[in-house]
């Protein structure tokens, strides 16, 4: 049985686009639905029977299980402490062999990033799979614990930098987007790219996605405006992210764009958008749907903008990319909402571009 360990909606889908190549072959997905509030009835769970024989999601609270190890750890109440090392009933031992108790047995195990606490299982793994989580995989990280420096140059190795999957327990890492030259040097050799455009673009993938993810609309739009949790974030409050929407989408409709879609993030409440749409009369396109989804049914004409994105380009389901315009190129910590309105949306001129 495989085992997928997913925090995010994209990770999600990566699992699933992945696991399609053994439809027959037992496969559980486990979703810590705390991180984008990934409750069940999400997703239409029943298009999956249509593709994969033996499939199953499950949804767990991250925070609950971590609650149940530390009320019987007495090292519960220290936090780093406690992640990594139990002593209770049973003795002294690792975390993780506690942890196992809450997650199935499997034969392969995928995860996203070993520094999360429920992919802490992975130490009690001989076969791991890592998959590309975004940009962090493409660069060195600062190591900010000092018990873990000195565990590092224990190790012999180096002490304030690390890479994801460099632990020795994960024998696979696996790139859905960049290359494996892109990569840190120290994890290149266990790195090989997977084809998750051609996975994707696959008729009976492309129709089962759609259902499960409810895609029930294809936008007919000319612009996309990808939306930031600003205010989840601590950066604006909800009502200053709403009137610097509100002043971007204003801007581009006196520019001659008529056709407008908001596709939210997946950590943001669609809700908080319901008056620019009706105001606007916009297309308001659901946080939980992936970009690789929906755009299966988008034109590669499409225009992309938002207001800081870490990436400069989005993949199209075909393997094709659009750029994506930011208007805050320099970031958008720091800067005051009348500066990025004034200084920035007002002035913005989508043809110069």
């Amino acid at each position: 049985m495989d085992l997928y360990i997913c925090q995010t909606v994209r990770h999600l889908l990566i699992s699933l686009v992945y696991a399609s190549q053994n439809k027959d072959k037992s496969a559980k997905i486990i979703v810590n639905f705390e991180h984008q509030d990934l409750i069940p009835g999400t997703f239409n769970e029943s298009a999956l029977s249509l593709l994969f024989d033996d499939l199953e999601i499950l949804y767990l609270s991250e925070s609950k299980i971590i609650s149940e190890i530390n009320a019987s750890n007495l090292f519960g109440a220290n936090n780093i402490f406690s992640r990594n090392f139990y002593i209770g009933r049973s003795g002294v031992k690792f975390t993780h062999k506690e942890l196992a108790k809450f997650l199935p047995k499997s034969e392969n195990l995928f995860i996203f990033h070993e520094r999360v606490f429920l992919s802490k299982i992975y130490k009690c793994h001989g076969s791991v799979t890592l998959f590309d989580d975004g940009l962090a995989n493409y660069s060195y990280q600062k190591e900010k614990h000092l018990i873990n420096m000195i565990l590092r140059l224990l190790k012999f190795k180096h002490p304030v930098k690390y890479a994801y999957g460099e632990p020795n327990k994960i024998g696979r890492i696996l790139l859905a987007n960049g290359e494996v030259d892109d990569l840190p040097e120290v994890v290149r050799r266990k790195a090989q790219s997977f084809d998750f455009y051609g996975l994707m673009c696959k008729k009976e993938n492309v129709e089962v996605l759609s259902e499960f993810f409810r895609l029930s609309k294809a936008p007919e739009a000319d612009l996309l405006i990808l939306t930031q949790n600003l205010d989840g974030a601590g950066v604006y409050e909800k009502s200053v992210k709403l009137e610097i929407f509100e002043a971007l989408i204003k801007r581009l409709l006196s520019l001659g764009v008529n056709k407008i879609a908001l596709k939210t993030h997946p950590s943001e409440d669609v809700a908080d958008y319901d008056i620019l749409v009706k105001r606007y009369n916009l297309q308001l396109i659901a946080s939980k749907i992936p970009f690789e989804v929906l755009s299966s049914y988008l034109p590669d004409s499409l225009k992309v903008l938002s207001l800081y994105s870490s990436s400069e380009t989005l993949t199209l389901s075909n393997g094709s990319q659009v750029s994506i315009y930011n208007i805050m190129k320099e970031g958008w910590r720091g800067w005051p909402s009348a500066e990025v309105i004034f200084d920035k949306i007002h002035r913005l001129d989508i043809d110069a571009e």
